[in-house]
């Protein structure tokens, strides 16, 4: 093969090879600038998903902390009236027979403590539902965000509540559920008092553990709202990185698209 040969297929080969790099060049640029827009894309749907669960935690938060305070200012009152019938169930034990204007007043104070009560355990049921579903919203941020606990402090004062309450129950049930119509009328109202003051004392504490309740939970919206804002950081940035890291590809692909068609064009004759 002469010279003119070789160089005519040389430049054949180096056009062949040079057209074969501006097509990897030009689908390089395509791909990496693609896949740099769905890193931005993606980066976006997480963000707005860590935000939405944010946003949710605290709109339950916020709903939970109403009932709360119901129960709250409704247990004071209860507390009160336990006292109440203990003095009224004192009475009738201690008035002579027929006693029927002290049992007329202990009804009539019995009854005021059972409808308080049930405005105190209709909010304190509400108060748990959300806390509950508070807990639940919190589980699905831990799940998102690996290796962070987030405190259960509601939880577990709710645990102690709910001892609290089922004794409180089982007073009242008592209370309402006494015969008064008996002949043995001194001996129930004695039973009425004791289960009564009982009752007041295991009511006492049922406030500042609410507060305990409200206090964990604007503390766990506090920590989900931090965690929230390192996980939005921690997206962005490496969003950030793997954006540059494909532009960097895609500027790589279109300098082999450059130097590609300048041999390309050198070797067109």
């Amino acid at each position: 093969m002469t010279t003119a040969a070789r160089s005519i297929e040389h430049r054949r080969r180096s056009r062949t090879l040079a057209g074969a790099g501006q097509v990897a060049g030009v689908l390089g640029i395509v791909v990496f600038l693609l896949l740099a827009l769905g890193t931005v894309y993606v980066r976006g749907r997480a963000v707005d998903r860590v935000d939405s669960i944010q946003q949710r935690v605290d709109g339950i938060v916020g709903r939970a902390i109403t009932p709360i305070d119901n129960a709250s200012g409704l247990v004071s009152d209860v507390s009160g009236r336990f006292g109440d019938v203990a003095q009224a169930a004192d009475a009738v034990a201690s008035a002579p027979a027929p006693r029927t204007d002290a049992t007329a007043q202990l009804q009539l104070r019995m009854q005021a403590l059972a409808d308080r009560y049930f405005a105190l355990r209709t909010a304190y049921a509400d108060a748990r539902d959300q806390v509950v579903s508070v807990s639940e919203r919190v589980q699905t941020v831990d799940d998102l965000v690996p290796r962070v606990d987030l405190p259960s402090g509601p939880s577990e004062r709710l645990a102690d509540l709910d001892a609290r309450i089922r004794d409180i129950d089982g007073a009242i049930l008592d209370i309402m559920g006494a015969d008064l119509a008996s002949n043995a009328v001194d001996q129930a109202a004695t039973r009425i008092a004791e289960r009564a003051r009982t009752a007041e004392t295991r009511i006492d504490g049922v406030a500042d553990r609410l507060a305990g309740v409200s206090a964990d939970l604007k503390a766990l919206q506090s920590d989900v709202a931090r965690i929230a804002d390192n996980a939005q950081t921690l997206i962005s940035v490496l969003a950030i990185v793997v954006v540059l890291l494909f532009l960097y590809l895609a500027l790589l692909h279109w300098i082999l698209f450059r130097v590609s068609r300048g041999q390309w064009l050198a070797n067109a004759h």
